[in-house]
């Protein structure tokens, strides 16, 4: 009875410690609470997972509770300020955050909405978007910087009415500089004359700097946190060298599983396709 007993106690002990171990040593951001005990930007977005395969599904399936969340952070947008149009960068610290997702989905939401949006990847080293909407990229944002091409000739339109790409176009050698050029600030008045949203996906923050340089001509900036993906850690790093660089900012918590039963958020890995 002793033997029964102890096995007993250390079948259900060593699960439960291998449990506590890994929660404790878990860097990984789980829960909203998590952000804001790291940093003082708000939470304004709380984007669920996508149980869909296709990459925009708010278009899809306008009726799920995923795209619910992004109406909800539309309307954010739309309560933030009554002045329109309205300039919106996208940004993440690390990749495979679900920025371009986010980004995405985000524009498709606002067009359904009877309003005209443009996305422009600004991602000029791993461009993604013309892949997901099926476009060509042999123009776009940065052979306009360089001068080969005009607004009309980069600018498509993609996904639902009222809604246009500008896509990131060939790779250039110097992405940095021509993001800081005069003729990128140009782009962005321009395209806030002829759109309610412009909407700026931008490469990853703490990989390269362009983020910072399109923060100059943003309205306001939008950090992508995925749960189970980002590290508490690039919390520290968003609120010390990078958000300070903007003038208005905020958190969008992406990916979110929940627990309906305990109310409790999960860890849980996504189709990694979908996330960059």
């Amino acid at each position: 009875m002793i033997n029964l007993l102890a096995g007993l106690f250390l079948g259900l002990a060593i699960p439960f410690l291998i449990v506590v171990l890994k929660e404790f040593f878990d860097e990984t951001v789980r829960c909203k609470e998590d952000i804001e005990k790291r940093t003082p930007i708000p939470v304004t977005g709380n984007i669920r997972h996508s149980p869909f395969p296709g990459k925009m599904p708010v278009f899809e399936h306008p009726g799920s509770a995923l795209a619910e969340s992004f109406r909800e952070l539309r309307i954010y947008l739309d309560a933030y300020t009554d002045e329109q149009p309205m300039a919106a960068g996208i940004h993440s610290m690390s990749p495979r955050e679900g920025r371009t997702f986010v980004a995405l989905n985000l524009a498709c939401i606002i067009a359904m909405n009877y309003k005209k949006v443009v996305l422009v990847d600004a991602n000029l080293r791993k461009p993604a978007l013309h892949r997901w909407l099926d476009l060509k990229n042999d123009r776009g944002l940065s052979s306009f910087l360089e001068g080969s091409d005009s607004i009309d000739q980069i600018m498509f339109a993609a996904g639902t009415a009222g809604m246009y790409l500008i896509p990131a176009g060939p790779v250039p050698g110097n992405p940095a500089e021509l993001l800081g050029t005069k003729a990128f600030a140009e782009l962005v008045k321009e395209l806030k004359q002829r759109f309610d949203f412009v909407i700026i996906d931008n490469a990853p923050a703490d990989v390269v700097t362009e983020g910072a340089i399109v923060c100059r001509h943003t309205d306001i900036d939008l950090f992508v946190v995925r749960q189970g993906h980002s590290r508490k850690n690039s919390l520290d790093a968003l609120t010390q060298r990078i958000a300070w660089q903007t003038k208005n900012r905020a958190i969008v918590f992406n990916d979110i599983r929940e627990n309906s039963s305990k109310g409790l958020f999960q860890r849980e890995h996504s189709e990694e396709g979908y996330f960059s």
